[in-house]
Order: structure tokens, then C-alpha cells, then sequence
């Protein structure tokens, strides 16, 4: 049985720990995702859209939720 944990995840490119410390970095070098309005956009199941940003700052975030 795997221990999940930040000793065990920090190493794993793979890991949920680097899944989220990657976004979070993401976020702080782009304007358009640290601050502004968050616009949700019409999707199909298994997709989660929108747009955030204000000003010249606008990113398309898109997520597909499936397992495949």
C-alpha cells in the first residue's frame, strides 16, 4: 500500500501534488488568471470551460473530467 504524501509525491512528475503546484505556478505568471472575472461557458458532460480574466488578460480554461 502507497503512502500518499508530500515526501513521497514531490519527486513524481505524475503525482497530484505536481498536477496542482504546476497550476498554482501557471496562475502566478499569468495575469488573466490571478485576478478578473471568472465567465462559465456552456460545455457537454465530462467538460468544465470558462474564461477569466479583465482587460487584456483573458485566458480559456477548458478541463476534460473523464477517466479516458
Amino acid at each position: 500500500l502507497a503512502a500518499n504524501n508530500v515526501a513521497v509525491e514531490t519527486d513524481d512528475p505524475q503525482s497530484l501534488l505536481s498536477y496542482y503546484r504546476n497550476w498554482i505556478a501557471a496562475r502566478k505568471r499569468s495575469p488573466g488568471l490571478m485576478k478578473g472575472d471568472i465567465a462559465p461557458l456552456e460545455t457537454g458532460a465530462q467538460i468544465l470551460a470558462f474564461v477569466r480574466g479583465s482587460g487584456d488578460g483573458r485566458v480559456l480554461v477548458v478541463h476534460h473530467l473523464s477517466g479516458s
